[in-house]
């Protein structure tokens, strides 16, 4: 499995960023590489998981949600990462 662009896997002190629905259900993609590999919680479809942050592209559904709730995730990211 090839994570980074020059073939590496994410090492300690670093979090693998996913898109995920908001069911929690990372049955596929990188998703699936999240739950596989960097403790992501099936069941649980946005924050931080283990060496992993799940930021919700889907909703329950697994129906594409729309730019403005998406954002809302994204800002959550961003202010977790800057806190």
């Amino acid at each position: 499995m090839k994570v980074h662009q020059n073939g590496t896997l994410p090492q300690n002190g670093e979090v693998f960023v996913f898109g995920s629905n908001l069911a929690g259900r990372h049955g596929a993609g990188a998703a699936r590489v999240a739950y596989e590999k960097f403790g992501a919680i099936m069941g649980k479809g946005f924050g931080m998981q283990g060496q992993s942050y799940a930021i919700p592209t889907k909703n329950e559904n697994i129906i594409s949600m729309d730019m403005f709730s998406i954002k809302a995730h994204v800002d959550q990211f961003c202010k977790f990462v800057l806190d």
